[in-house]
């Protein structure tokens, strides 16, 4: 994965690209990272959408179960698949999402216990 150059007495790590090649069209083909990129799409925008109901944790429970595919693929071939990244981000922000919503869900039960309690 990883190549090691000896620079003017530096070490030096870059990734290597993987690109393969098509044997029956002689074309390029890139590692695939479309589940990484909307993974890392449906994360975000969950954080953003904080504020709707319903469909912040719709979008981060997508992107969560998105990124763990994207990440077992991404185990099973690695040349295959790209964007380990913005799998986790998306793993990461789906979570947080996650996180948020159950510590709302929290507060508004205790909230309403606490309301119908004085009355």
């Amino acid at each position: 994965m990883f190549n090691l150059f000896v620079d003017c007495g530096i070490l030096t790590f870059f990734k290597t690209r993987i690109i393969i090649m098509n044997e029956h069209t002689n074309q390029m083909k890139e590692p695939a990272k479309g589940m990484a990129i909307a993974s890392m799409v449906c994360g975000i925008c969950s954080l953003v959408f904080i504020w709707v109901p319903f469909v912040n944790i719709i979008l981060a429970i997508v992107g969560v179960a998105i990124g763990h595919v994207h990440l077992s693929n991404m185990k099973k071939s690695p040349e295959d698949f790209d964007g380990r990244g913005m799998a986790i981000a998306g793993l990461a922000t789906g979570y947080v999402t996650i996180g948020f919503f159950i510590l709302g869900l929290i507060m508004i039960m205790a909230g309403s216990a606490a309301f119908f309690s004085a009355l």
